[in-house]
């Protein structure tokens, strides 16, 4: 089977902008920053999410802190941003599915026009949603084998060949008391 291509985002190195220049502080001090820094990097590295055709992920595969939503089960998504991560022009932003999944894209310089794309996706699935709905309301009370009659009859009507009264009632007739 063809693997899934995905679109990854990495956490920006100015996420830890503080951290970084309190460990470049160390090392001048004590050595020790390079540990620090070294830390850091690890952990910068390991902080990538990717946007796959039908679902978010953040983590790796088989990882115990690997997390996943699929489009179609995302509730929201919010763009935060501290006053220290506006200077580095870099935001989080944290999905919600509705089973309850949090995942957080941490530190992306794309955040503003990551959100509207997803907000757009939200809102594409919840019509999809609602027109599902709606079709399958629509087509619940229909006696057994009345859908082939109504496809039928719904060709005569769009033909001009029955009238809309006649139409209606014939309907009517075919559904469920």
């Amino acid at each position: 089977m063809k693997e899934e291509k995905a679109v990854v985002y990495k956490t920006d190195r100015n996420y830890f902008y503080n951290d970084f220049q309190k460990a470049k502080w160390l090392i001048l001090l004590f050595g020790y920053g390079l540990f620090e820094r070294k830390r850091l990097e690890k952990k910068l590295d390991s902080m990538q999410y990717r946007v796959y055709n039908t679902k978010i992920t953040s983590g790796r595969p088989g990882d115990a802190n690997y997390l996943e939503i699929p489009f179609n089960e995302l509730k929201s998504v919010q763009l935060k941003q501290s006053v220290e991560h506006k200077n580095h022009n870099i935001a989080d932003l944290i999905f919600e599915s509705e089973t309850g999944i949090i995942i957080e894209f941490l530190g992306l310089k794309e955040a503003k026009e990551l959100e509207s794309v997803f907000a757009l996706v939200i809102e594409k699935e919840n019509k999809r949603r609602k027109l599902a709905q709606k079709a399958k309301g629509e087509y619940e009370n229909i006696q057994p084998g009345g859908l082939e009659e109504l496809n039928n009859l719904v060709g005569m009507w769009q033909q001009g060949m029955i009238s809309d009264e006649d139409y209606y009632r014939e309907e009517a007739k075919l559904r469920k008391k």
